[in-house]
């Protein structure tokens, strides 16, 4: 659709441009060249601002012409229109090019009708400015012309399923080597919509001899809460210690929106390689992180049982994301058509289909949901990635 609408709008302001030139060569009659012009820069402007009302370029070229046009009925005198139409074209063509300064249409639409609108000022002759804008617009329609038939982009593959579900996900590792910095993060392919609270819960496995896991977790609940908490599990038995819910950020919905990511990253010691400090953090659909905190592994911890021993810091011999329902063995349901990203790192990183036999092992995670998991993809050495999907 959207390359369909380009074209459309492209071929309307090369169509009035040139039958309104024509016109006013036919006539002598200069109002056809402006209405064309006219004409050919609104349907532009307005097909543009369709499907994006905020397009500050295409507004200021609809102004342009707009307001030309009513100079000129006020006023009978055509110069409103002319210089309207110049303003409109730099208006149109600078912030294109402050985005995208290689756009070759915008640099015509933009050089052609300031450097002649300038000419005519200086000589008063309005035929320079007339004939520039007409280069101008010519130059920017056919620029940005798609001449062959209007085509749809390829979709992408649809990810391979691993056979991983819910609370069975791969385990990262490096070959019974202790992980530096290791990290999960769940990017948002589509808005992420669930029957109920639901999380990124990382099982962070302890070398052999030590406690079964660590488990980080960074929820989002259906209030659109962003949640973190903290537990250790030991072999048998109930868990170490609990921090419960504690809340990180406030999303501005419901549910994740697409292009979010959430991460949690265990911060080692560079001499003990143990996880000392967990820093969970949001990201919002442009990039830019909206909520951080770093959480330090100690006595400090706002813990709502158990307690804090220094005996619980431990390396990570290897970590499993699962994305789960949130708390107390709760399953969830993902809408059809939920997908995302979970990306592992690690300064050197690989997946495993099983818990390495070097690290301490215990059931792995209750909680569960429909979210299936792709093969895993090494991207380099320090970063596995993992697509997520609900047929």
């Amino acid at each position: 659709m959207a390359d369909q609408q380009l074209r459309t709008e492209d071929w309307l302001l090369f169509a009035n441009t040139i039958l309104g030139s024509l016109g006013t060569i036919a006539t002598n009659n200069p109002m056809y060249y402006f209405y064309g012009l006219t004409v050919g820069a609104s349907s532009k402007a307005l097909l543009s601002l369709g499907p994006d009302w905020r397009s500050w370029e295409d507004w200021l070229f609809f102004a342009g012409a707009f307001l030309g046009s009513m100079g000129n009925a006020l006023s009978g005198n055509t110069a409103f229109m002319l210089y309207g139409l110049v303003l409109g074209a730099i208006g149109k063509a600078l912030p294109s090019l402050a985005k995208n300064h290689r756009k070759l249409e915008d640099w015509l639409l933009f050089v052609i009708p300031l450097v002649t609108a300038l000419g005519s000022v200086l000589s008063s002759q309005a035929s320079l400015a007339m004939v520039g804008l007409f280069f101008g617009m010519l130059a920017k329609s056919l620029a940005g012309l798609n001449l062959g038939p209007a085509t749809t982009p390829p979709s992408p593959p649809a990810p391979q399923p691993s056979g991983f579900v819910g609370n069975r996900n791969y385990v990262l590792w490096n070959n019974c080597v202790p992980l530096v910095n290791p990290s999960a993060t769940f990017t948002a392919g589509s808005d992420i919509r669930a029957s109920g609270n639901w999380d990124l819960q990382v099982n962070a496995y302890a070398p052999s001899g030590a406690d079964a896991y660590m488990q980080f977790v960074i929820a989002i609940t259906s209030a659109g809460e962003v949640q973190w908490s903290i537990e250790n599990w030991p072999v048998s038995g109930d868990n170490l210690f609990n921090t419960c819910d504690q809340l990180l950020y406030k999303l501005p919905s419901t549910f994740l929106p697409k292009g979010y990511s959430i991460m949690v990253k265990m911060n080692t010691d560079p001499n003990t390689n143990d996880v000392t400090s967990v820093e969970f953090s949001v990201n919002d659909a442009t990039g830019a992180q909206v909520a951080r905190q770093s959480v330090p592994l100690n006595s400090t911890l706002p813990l709502c049982s158990g307690g804090w021993s220094d005996s619980y810091l431990s390396q990570v011999i290897g970590f499993e994301p699962n994305i789960v329902g949130y708390n107390g063995g709760v399953a969830v349901a993902f809408s059809s058509g939920c997908v995302g990203t979970i990306s592992s790192g690690a300064d050197s990183i690989s997946a495993s289909s099983s818990i390495p036999p070097c690290a301490e092992t215990k059931a792995g995670t209750v909680e569960n949901s429909n979210m299936q998991y792709s093969a895993a993809s090494q991207v380099s050495r320090s970063l596995v990635t993992i697509s997520t999907f609900v047929p």
